[in-house]
């Protein structure tokens, strides 16, 4: 047994089932997998009209940027004196939640790696 006995195991697995529920949810649909999120982080990072989701970005191109390269995208509003063209896009799209619910998710395998062959006792 592993140090913390039954109720540190249990919360191993149940992070374990977390990770591979991300994984299916992942591959069935868009709608599971804001599903997973509102189950385990208590909201959809996907939901439109939610401040706390919204992303801004700024598509341009610089005026001294050679003809054959595209333009750039950035976060950052650019200083509109030297762009041709900035369109200001805005998703809902919480990237810092996502990125942590991924880390949470790494580990869940990394247990499962750790752990698979102690499943069965």
């Amino acid at each position: 047994m592993i140090g913390g006995g039954e109720a540190e195991w249990n919360k191993i697995l149940d992070h374990i089932e977390m990770s591979l529920e991300f994984t299916e949810s992942r591959y069935k649909s868009f709608k599971n997998q804001s599903k997973w999120f509102i189950k385990y982080f208590g909201m959809d990072p996907y939901e439109e009209n939610n401040l706390v989701n919204e992303h801004i970005s700024y598509n341009y191109k610089e005026i001294n940027c050679p003809k054959n390269i595209a333009c750039t995208s950035s976060s950052k509003m650019p200083d509109l004196d030297k762009v041709e063209y900035c369109i200001k896009s805005t998703s809902y799209h919480n990237i810092p939640l996502v990125h942590y619910a991924e880390e949470c998710v790494a580990y869940g395998y990394e247990f499962f790696g750790k752990y698979l062959r102690y499943m069965w006792d």
